[in-house]
C-alpha cells in the first residue's frame, strides 16, 4: 500500500466509504486530495463512528487496513496514520483505550510513539 494506492485500497476495504470520497473528490473539481485530507475526513470519521456504536466487525476492518498502512514502506502513508488518525484518536483517553484493543502491532506500536510525541503517554 502506498500513497498513490490508498484512495483504491480504502474503497475495496471500504465500499461504503465511496460515497464520501466521490463527494470529497467533487469538492477537489478535478484534483487529487491529500493523503491527510483522505485519512483524516474519511477514514477517521468512519472510525470514530465505528468506535461510537461499539461496532467490533467495523473496528476490526479498520484496524485491519490501518495495519497494512503501519507496515508500508511509504513513509508519507505511515505519517498520515499517526498524524490524521492517531493523533485524533489520541484525544479521547477513552475512545484510545477501546481502540487499542483492535490494533495490530505496528499500528499499536505507532499509537504509542504518537502518544509519547504529544507527552500522553
Amino acid at each position: 500500500m502506498t500513497v498513490d494506492t490508498f484512495e483504491s485500497d480504502l474503497l475495496d476495504a471500504f465500499p461504503e466509504l465511496g460515497p464520501k470520497v466521490s463527494e470529497l473528490n467533487a469538492w477537489w473539481d478535478g484534483e487529487r486530495p491529500g493523503i491527510h485530507i483522505l485519512v483524516g475526513d474519511v477514514l477517521t470519521k468512519h472510525l470514530l463512528t465505528l468506535l461510537r456504536d461499539r461496532d467490533v466487525a467495523g473496528l476490526q476492518r479498520v484496524f485491519a487496513l490501518t495495519e497494512e498502512m503501519a507496515r508500508s514502506e511509504d513513509k508519507e502513508l505511515e505519517n498520515a496514520l499517526a498524524v490524521s488518525l492517531l493523533e485524533r484518536l489520541g484525544d479521547s483517553r477513552a475512545d484510545l483505550e477501546y481502540a487499542r484493543e483492535f490494533m495490530g502491532p505496528d499500528t499499536l506500536a505507532l499509537s504509542h510513539a504518537t502518544e509519547k510525541s504529544w507527552g500522553r503517554e
